[in-house]
């Protein structure tokens, strides 16, 4: 009865709280000196975390303890100053033997708020004992490349107390199946998954505001991801190389950067989204003035009323033939950017309405792009162009651009050569 009254306390508590501050406050200051293999454990303020942890993670072959109240011991600590009060950080795995981390709410009465970065990556290849964590209630961030290294590592619980995960924390862990989001991890950092090859289905928290560059790339058995109603945007690489099928997005997302997921995936997009639709497989603004992500695999023909392609809306398009509408004003900075494959030809079609044209617009890796131009050489040659508009891709190939005009015919070269 204990548990299940602490267990609905808590429930009301996170709804109340929702996605503000957290319990414990963000580190700051300087580490000062280091406890090592710290066993000294004060259980009077260890609280039960938020649902069944036992359950969450019930259809997976391994288990995590069951008294959790039980936290590991022997763990290497730093001890430091937040907002006036001491505070733990994780640095390491000390003397600890358990195979399941489960991290100490407090240690001799003083909070445990932070798993440090690089904190279980301090021995040579890696930690290869841990086969799961969970996160102990009172961390609030997990820091940069903390798990990196852990061969073994299976599972992983983050309580509602976290609201911060750094850069690459997770990345690239062969073993890890299983993650379980508490509900107020409002920042994850870059890659922080990447490269996890077998997990399979991701529900993200529901505070989470962007879903970062490469957060799930390389997760090639990754089917499932439920996108929370609080997410506004998705980074370029967040779902690339994985195996999902269809991804549902959310009315809340107002941006969708290249390369976001797979040409494979099936995006669909909440008809109450008032930033964002489907048009013929590819990505465009609601009012269909702006193209964001072009996905289709023929011809590209693009309809009249867009004012704007964006940064790098084709580069994942293996397209050769592009016909842009009169409408069309700015083609921005690698807009119409070919990275899928070398030596290639692409041909352009252009109208003189174009105002602005953005740095590595046309590049390709060592390829040819032939701009049908429907003006004059002059008319042309007043177009606004960034420094690189004709570079190849990103300024690391080779790019021939040939412009086509109504009294003849232009022609821009980008040399690329390897200093390193």
């Amino acid at each position: 009865m204990k548990r299940l009254i602490t267990a609905i306390l808590a429930l009301c508590f996170f709804v109340l709280t929702s996605c503000g501050s957290p319990v414990q406050p963000e580190i700051s200051g300087d580490t000062s000196y280091v406890v090592s293999n710290s066993s000294a454990i004060d259980r009077t303020d260890e609280s039960e975390p938020y649902g069944n942890a036992s359950e969450t993670v019930s259809d997976i072959p391994w288990k995590i303890p069951e008294d959790i109240e039980n936290p590991s011991q022997g763990l290497d600590l730093l001890l430091m100053v937040v907002d006036g009060a001491p505070a733990y950080s994780v640095a390491g795995l000390g003397s600890c033997k358990d195979e399941y981390i489960i991290i100490p709410s407090t240690v001799d009465g003083i909070p445990v708020v932070e798993i440090a970065d690089y904190a279980f990556r301090r021995m040579p290849g890696g930690i290869g004992q841990i086969t799961g964590v969970y996160c102990g209630n009172r961390v609030t961030k997990i820091g940069e490349n903390a798990f990196v290294g852990c061969p073994n590592l299976k599972s992983v619980i983050i309580p509602d107390s976290v609201t911060e995960i750094g850069a690459c924390a997770f990345n690239n862990l062969p073993s890890l199946e299983k993650v379980e989001f508490g509900g107020r991890v409002k920042t994850m950092g870059k890659n922080v998954f990447g490269g996890c090859a077998k997990l399979r289905r991701v529900e993200l928290s529901y505070c989470l505001e962007v879903i970062p560059d490469s957060a799930f790339s390389g997760c090639r058995s990754l089917e499932e991801v439920v996108i929370s109603s609080n997410v506004k945007s998705i980074e370029a690489g967040a779902f690339d190389d994985c195996s999902i099928k269809k991804l549902l997005i959310p009315a809340s997302v107002s941006s969708i950067a290249f390369n976001a997921f797979d040409n494979s995936t099936e995006i669909e997009i909440d008809p109450n989204n008032p930033f964002l639709q489907i048009l013929d497989e590819s990505i465009y603004s609601k009012d269909k003035t702006q193209l964001f992500v072009y996905r289709g695999h023929d011809g590209a023909e693009l309809p009249e009323g867009i004012l704007s392609i964006g940064a790098d809306a084709f580069s994942v398009s293996t397209v050769k033939t592009i016909v842009l509408p009169e409408s069309l004003l700015i083609i921005s900075e690698g807009a119409l950017e070919y990275g899928n494959g070398v030596n290639i030809t692409r041909d352009v079609y252009m109208k003189n309405g174009v105002k602005s044209i953005g740095n590595y617009a046309f590049g390709t890796i060592s390829g040819t792009v032939n701009i049908h131009y429907d003006g004059t050489k002059d008319e042309f040659g007043s177009i606004t162009k960034s420094e690189y508009w004709y570079y190849g891709l990103r300024g690391f190939a080779s790019n021939t651009v040939n412009v086509f005009c109504t009294d003849g015919e232009l022609k821009y070269a980008y040399e690329f050569v390897y200093n390193g």
